[in-house]
């Protein structure tokens, strides 16, 4: 079972999530998740992933790929071939996988290598179908760093005292007897003076269906029809605000279910992560700022400006031969924002350019051994880079002109304080009237190559809801209930294969967007050109 301890990376490689609490150096316990990259000509629907996981005395791996033409497919790690897997049809298309563990067991392959800090391929007749750069052990320092220490930035190698930012998420279980395609996820963010959690459940018959955590019923979700299928969900926060459920417990360590007339569709443990329960933050109080930073008295905002977090992650090479390699640290803690950079075996003594969502932000220069450093700060000083921009959930790129070399997303939070992400653009709904209690935002973001657009309604009458853009109905939105309010949202995106979003075919620059219901128009934006 695939549901503890688990840190879960997205398509980019990052590492997003991802909590464990030490009983023992001989206790540990370490899950890892990463989704891997379609290489440039592999079947545009490939897909696949691996798991790794470290239980002190017993280690697995899991890798998988699907949707690729019928054939023997060979697996490798750090360049080295470390399996073969035959893909075959199934119910759900074509599928292979390959199991490894140590100590061995029957039908398993002898795991005798650490796939942490490698570049894993799956490869058919010699070229490169899927790959990533794994993720280097959530305890260790950042893969690729040439200093000896802790790297913990600021915090002088003593950590926070727990108080750092906390996000994980798992995906559910299918109960037997289940429908066969039901799914659904369960995510939990403590930031340590604020605490989120979203329960989603999906593919499931229409009707409301109950969420119970440590066998308490916590919430009830209505599942809709949306673009995507059937789907419910339901939001939760401390302090609670307007369409959310005050989060006034804790997942971790407990049984999370989904019911439906009193049976178990989906289920799972919650890993237990770190402790300290909502609405009890654990910050000790102090932002462990270095004391030889002369500007340590100085602020950028007020104390309670940044999210609470610390999130490493490795950018993602581009060509598997090369000898590039890069990883980037992001802490924000109350007053103090900074993201470390570090790149190695890149050319000696050559300028490359870094930018985040498309936009330059720095230069970056390497020494001879291919090596180089950046570090920005939104607290002045030397040898440091404004941190004029917010860099959560941002994209990264490394460019030798105009040929990418890395590229990696930056994981964690939007960290606050003000700042807007390069390329993104967020704006409220108007209030038309008739519903004085709706409220809703669009956002657009902007990456090369790619344009992402979404909007969000909050506080309507449950039912189905037209979005228009210039008098053109060009989606429809459920909104369904979440208990102290309702909810509904739609994506679009240009990149065709993201299949949980709908095809975006019109320019959203300048556009009128309405919410419309029964030719009454609830809520409208000119979204600014």
């Amino acid at each position: 079972m695939w549901d503890k301890w688990t840190a879960i990376v997205g398509l980019s490689g990052s590492l997003l999530l991802g909590a464990a609490t030490q009983a023992s150096a001989a206790d540990d316990r370490i899950e890892i998740e990463i989704a891997l990259h379609r290489a440039t000509g592999a079947p545009p629907a490939a897909k696949g992933k691996l798991r790794f996981r470290d239980r002190g005395s017993r280690q697995d791996a899991r890798a998988e790929i699907e949707q690729v033409p019928l054939g023997n497919y060979e697996f490798f790690v750090g360049g080295v071939l470390r399996a073969t897997a035959e893909v075959v049809n199934t119910a759900r298309g074509t599928e292979g996988e390959v199991q490894f563990r140590n100590p061995v067991e029957p039908g398993k392959v002898l795991l005798d290598f650490d796939p942490r800090g490698e570049l894993v391929e799956w490869k058919f007749n010699g070229d490169v179908v899927l790959t990533s750069q794994f993720p280097g052990d959530p305890g260790d320092d950042v893969p690729g760093d040439d200093d000896p220490g802790d790297d913990n930035g600021d915090d002088n190698g003593g950590g926070d005292g727990g108080g750092d930012g906390v996000e994980i998420e798992i995906s559910l279980i299918r109960a037997t007897g289940a429908p066969p395609a039901a799914r659904g996820k369960l995510r939990f963010r403590d930031r340590g003076s604020r605490q989120d959690a979203r329960a989603e459940i999906e593919q499931v018959p229409l009707g409301n269906y109950d969420f119970f955590v440590g066998g308490v019923l916590r919430a009830s979700a209505a599942v809709v029809n949306t673009a995507r299928g059937t789907e419910g969900k339901v939001q939760f926060r401390n302090p609670v605000e307007p369409g959310k459920i005050h989060l006034d417990f804790d997942p971790r360590g407990e049984l999370i279910e989904w019911k439906f007339n009193g049976t178990v569709i989906l289920s799972s443990q919650f890993p237990a992560g770190t402790t300290g329960a909502p609405g009890s933050p654990n910050d000790s109080g102090s932002d462990d700022s270095n004391s030889n930073d002369s500007s340590s008295s100085s602020s950028s905002a007020d104390d309670s400006a940044f999210v609470n977090q610390k999130v490493k992650t490795n950018f993602v090479r581009t060509d598997a031969s090369s000898r590039a390699r890069g990883s980037m640290q992001l802490t924000s803690k109350k007053s103090k924002a900074e993201l470390r950079i570090r790149f190695t075996g890149l050319d000696g003594g050559k300028t490359y350019t870094l930018t985040v969502e498309g936009v330059p932000v720095a230069t970056v220069v390497t020494n001879r051994k291919g090596k180089a450093k950046l570090r920005f700060s939104t607290r002045s000083g030397r040898n440091k880079l404004p941190l004029d921009f917010d860099p959560g959930d941002a994209d990264f790129e490394l460019l030798d002109g105009d040929t990418l070399v890395l590229s990696g997303n930056s994981g964690g939070s939007h960290i606050g304080g003000g700042m807007a992400s390069p390329n993104r653009l967020k704006v409220e709904l108007n209030n038309v009237g008739p519903d004085s209690n709706a409220h809703g935002d669009a956002e657009i973001r902007n990456r090369p190559g790619r344009t992402d657009f979404q909007v969000e309604i909050e506080d309507l009458a449950i039912g189905t809801y037209d979005l228009l853009a210039d008098g053109v109905v060009v989606a429809m939105i459920g909104v369904s209930s979440q208990n102290s309010g309702t909810q509904g949202e739609v994506e679009f995106s240009t990149d065709l294969t993201e299949a949980d979003k709908l095809p975006l075919e019109f320019d959203p620059a300048g556009a009128l967007f309405e919410i419309v219901r029964d030719g009454t128009v609830y809520l409208s934006i000119q979204f600014p050109a």
